[in-house]
């Protein structure tokens, strides 16, 4: 770095590209490495892309006021002002206190995408606090100071962008038109349009943070524009984002009262949560909306185009949700007519021939959902079994996509109308529709309502009961249940026999040489607690247990993983320093990785630490696979039960802790004994071919398969 700072103070710019590009390529665990490489590099000229440097610094170091505001002077500079607008508010959450540089440069943003009141009120709330001294009043001036009115011939050329990319977009070509759209809104970045049209290109791209950043800023600039509004609603809602949802969904139901947004407004939930008191007030508030929208229901006409119903986190809450779940569906049975259509067939005589059986899910890619169901798809007996892989869009072809296509009978993407896809389902005359994940979006949800074959069942994809009437069977596992499961679920619950996971898993593909912590940017001389769960699944509960094994561990650190959206860690990071507070600087926040690095970092750390009532089972399959032990403490639900079920199989008498104490004090014994934990490697090693490849869960599913439908035919 001193070395690139040299050759850029002697203009000698591209022996310091080279360095800096020589540094990234390290891929360092270091947040204040890249943050140094993100201020040398704009120093270059544009000759490097510095916004993933920026970008990296603050997500290993989420509450770092200076590095998240480097990434906002970063992408302001790029002229991706929506997303430098996200994160300078990102850095008003971190600030402990109004903080000059700040609302400085959140006050420039929003003048620069023409949102001149916001970025005036910006000012005054930090002039209020009497701690602006005359140079932060001259800073403060500059950054409302209004930007010169473009050019006539900047102003054509931004709009012709826009023509371009309406026409690329409408011709099928999705990046061309992406792009277009970003060259129109950095000529011009209050054009709430351009912002629009971006945002349902990156939504339909899956960057959703990106996306909802982008209609934010549509919202803003043009408040009239209901889209935008419910949009930035629904994903904020999707990622637990309450009070921000609730914002945008008022503004979407003042100029259209007759969408969904009403019923929203009454379901919202947060992802991350300060405490249990809070989980414990955030299901109260919900289930007050749900009484309220019983007694008045609203009416929507079209549930998909209006509703996004992110009762997700529910299932990450701790306790059964059976009650809340059929309340939900009693609330939308009534506001959504003809919501429980029955198809014709289900009232026919029995088709002859094999048994159709439907798997439907949104997520038929390279994604759990996808990892969890190409191996039952896969290996079901064709001899009595049809298999009809129903795509819910977008689809997104990948690897695993194509392995899907590729092994199932039928391949279908379903229209992006209810109705039109009920009609769809019903032509295939199915004698079972699995659904796969039933909580992780609406459509699925929405269509499950509706009778659609004679059976209709769901299971592991989203651990939790739906509460909805037409939904037949619940699919668990007797290794999963405590007793007087069956109280837990609307659906009949349905045990598979003494099996390990509820997926046929084929194994990864394992490398030949892990790499060194070295290799990762890890420190060698730590013990390293990987947790790889995404964020919303650190329960409060488990904050006392790392505080624990930190403090018995002076070497310990904690690893967790940045998700989608970044103001999970923020959130977190936050309370950490008020459960923690004494050892929160050696929890450690590393960048989301593609599959087989993640499979790399497992395999780097001592010890993986399950959440708690809401266990792994992809991602403790995956640290098994690797070798890595896991601690993990069964609670009273199955979703809590996954990874004892694991150990159980494999015939391991370790890793199951009896409490929180002991979940400590397992985790802290095997990462600071080398002989326990070689010991604890090699038996999962020798063991962990009993998860995968499992004959006995294609079997098991068939037995459900045939007694489920021998049933509903009398």
């Amino acid at each position: 770095m001193h070395e690139a700072e040299a050759a850029l103070r002697e203009g000698r710019t591209d022996e310091a590209v080279a360095i800096i590009r020589e540094l990234m390529l390290l891929e360092s665990t270091n947040a204040a490495l890249w943050h140094g490489l993100a201020k040398l590099g704009m120093d270059t000229a544009g000759r490097l892309d510095i916004a993933a440097a920026a970008q990296t610094a603050a997500a290993l170091a989420p509450d770092h006021l200076e590095y998240r505001l480097t990434l906002a002077e970063v992408l302001l500079r790029a002229g991706n002002v929506a997303g430098a607008i996200m994160q300078y508010e990102l850095a008003a959450l971190v600030a402990a206190a109004a903080d000059i540089d700040v609302a400085a440069g959140l006050a420039r943003a929003l003048t620069i995408a023409g949102l001149h009141e916001d970025a005036a009120r910006v000012c005054r709330e930090i002039e209020r606090t009497g701690r602006v001294s005359a140079a932060d009043r001259e800073r403060l001036q500059a950054a409302v100071t209004r930007m010169p009115e473009p050019a006539a011939q900047t102003r054509a050329m931004a709009l012709s962008f826009l023509e371009e990319g309406e026409r690329r977009e409408a011709a099928g070509q999705p990046q061309q038109a992406l792009a277009a759209f970003v060259r129109g809104a950095q000529l011009l970045p209050d054009v709430a349009k351009l912002h629009y049209r971006i945002g349902r290109l990156l939504q339909d791209l899956g960057r959703a943070e990106a996306a909802q950043s982008h209609y934010e800023l549509a919202a803003r600039a043009q408040p009239t524009l209901s889209g935008a509004a419910l949009n930035a609603g629904k994903l904020a809602a999707g990622f637990g984002q309450a009070e921000r949802a609730r914002g945008y969904f008022r503004q979407a139901h003042r100029l259209r009262p007759q969408d969904g947004s009403s019923l929203q407004l009454e379901l919202l939930l947060d992802a991350i949560h300060d405490s249990t008191e809070a989980i414990a007030r955030n299901r109260e508030r919900f289930e007050q909306g749900l009484d309220r929208l019983i007694a008045d229901p609203p009416r929507i006409e079209d549930p998909l185009g209006s509703l996004d119903l992110t009762t997700f986190y529910l299932a990450y809450h701790g306790p059964c949700n059976r009650a809340l779940h059929m309340k939900r569906a009693q609330a939308l049975i009534a506001a959504v007519p003809g919501l429980e259509w029955r198809a014709p067939h289900c009232d026919a005589a029995r088709r002859e021939g094999r048994i159709r059986v439907g798997f439907i899910s949104r997520f038929l890619r390279t994604h759990s959902i996808g990892k969890v169901a190409r191996g039952i798809m896969s290996e079901l007996s064709r001899g009595n079994f049809e298999v009809f892989a129903l795509n819910i869009p977008p689809v997104a072809m990948d690897d695993t996509a194509r392995q899907i296509e590729a092994r199932a009978d039928h391949w279908l993407v379903l229209p992006s109308s209810l109705t039109a896809a009920r009609e769809r389902i019903a032509a295939l005359e199915l004698d079972i529709l699995f659904y796969l994940d039933i909580g992780m979006e609406p459509y699925s949800y929405l269509l499950a309502f509706a009778r659609l074959a004679r059976v209709q069942c769901v299971s592991y994809g989203h651990p939790d009961t739906t509460g909805v009437p037409n939904m037949d069977y619940y699919i668990s596992n007797d290794l999963y249940e405590p007793p007087g499961a069956a109280a837990h679920y609307s659906e009949r619950l349905f045990e598979l026999h003494a099996l390990p996971t509820l997926a046929y898993y084929f194994r990864p593909a394992s490398p030949a040489v892990l790499p060194t912590r070295t290799d990762l940017g890890l420190p060698a001389d730590a013990h390293l607690y990987a947790c790889g769960q995404t964020l919303f699944k650190l329960h409060p509960d488990i904050d006392g247990i790392l505080r624990r094994i930190l403090e018995l561990d002076g070497a310990g650190q904690i690893l967790l993983f940045t998700g989608e959206c970044s103001e999970w860690s923020v959130r977190l990071m936050q309370r950490f320093r008020r459960t923690l507070p004494a050892v929160a600087e050696r929890v450690r926040f590393l960048p989301h990785q593609p599959y087989e690095r993640f499979l790399h970092f497992l395999g780097a750390a001592d010890v993986v630490l399950d959440t708690l009532h809401f266990n792994g089972m992809n991602t403790s399959i995956d640290a098994f696979s690797v070798g890595t032990p896991v601690v993990t403490l069964p609670t009273g639900l199955q979703r809590g039960r996954f990874t004892q079920a694991m150990y159980r199989t494999m015939e391991i008498d370790w890793g199951v802790a009896r409490d929180a104490d002991d979940y400590a004090t397992l985790a802290v014994q095997a990462a600071t004994d080398p002989q326990r934990q070689a010991e604890l490697r090699r038996l999962i090693l020798e063991r962990n071919h009993l998860l995968f490849e499992d004959r006995r869960v294609v079997a098991e599913f068939e037995r459900f398969f045939l007694a489920a439908h021998q049933a509903a035919m009398g």
